[in-house]
């Protein structure tokens, strides 16, 4: 499903719909049942669709401002329609883009905030082109050992969508992402997606072999940011000459 686009005549305040549950990460789509009265109130009242997810601080029924994170999600909701069960709304909400909320205001039942959408560009420098490739190498790795082959149809997005894309699709993986919603420098969030797959990947290659890992053994076998970094280096150092041998 492609990501929709932020259309310029945004409002300056959306609806907020609060998560007590999941996440959402911007370049994925979720389904969420939505049941409680403030929610329906800020899902009815979303402008073509248009809303701030924020998630929760802890579970509580009926959260105010203070109760809620402030890194949001820019959400569009794609599908809609009621319950099977006649409770609620099942609702697919399609993540954009990150977002810091700067103020609320009460509204008919539910809240609306104001925000500042963040700046996700990919960097153009070739710290970024390699890790980017690093990337990319991990999830062709991970589908493989997982075999999981429909996960190599998200390298098709760009740069700046593939680690929140990645880490959306992953199993298991709710407070990671929830984690990741806040690293907000786009690097940074490809090496965390990095060694999150790199550390899934041998736990799945320790369960298939019915071995059991420790985790000081765990942790001498996954890689580590810092490695990361220097692969990215090493892919870096190698576009370039490959960049150079062209030129000649």
């Amino acid at each position: 499903m492609e990501t929709p686009t932020l259309p310029t005549d945004l409002p300056t305040t959306l609806p907020v719909l609060p998560l007590r549950r999941g996440f959402l990460l911007p370049s994925s789509a979720k389904p969420f049942l939505v049941g409680r009265k403030q929610s329906l109130a800020a899902l009815d009242a979303a402008k073509d669709g248009w809303l701030l997810i924020a998630l929760q601080r802890d579970a509580t029924s009926s959260p105010g401002p203070s109760d809620l994170l402030s890194t949001a999600v820019l959400g569009k909701v794609v599908e809609q329609r009621s319950s099977p069960h006649g409770r609620g709304v099942q609702a697919v909400i399609h993540g954009v883009a990150r977002a810091e909320v700067t103020g609320f205001v009460k509204s008919g039942g539910y809240f609306e905030a104001s925000f500042e959408a963040l700046d996700d560009a990919w960097p153009d420098s070739p710290e970024a082109q390699g890790m980017y490739q690093v990337l990319r190498d991990e999830v062709e790795k991970t589908a493989e050992a997982l075999d999981e082959p429909k996960m190599t149809v998200l390298l098709r997005l760009p740069p700046r969508q593939l680690p929140d894309a990645v880490a959306a699709s992953l199993p298991h993986a709710e407070q990671f992402a929830r984690e990741l919603l806040f690293t907000k420098d786009p690097i940074a969030r490809a090496e965390r997606v990095v060694v999150e797959l790199r550390e899934g990947r041998v736990i799945f290659e320790g369960t298939q072999r019915n071995e059991a890992m420790g985790k000081t053994e765990l942790s001498r076998k996954v890689d580590d940011g810092e490695l990361v970094r220097f692969e990215a280096r090493l892919a870096t150092k190698e576009l370039g000459e490959a960049r150079i041998g062209v030129r000649l």
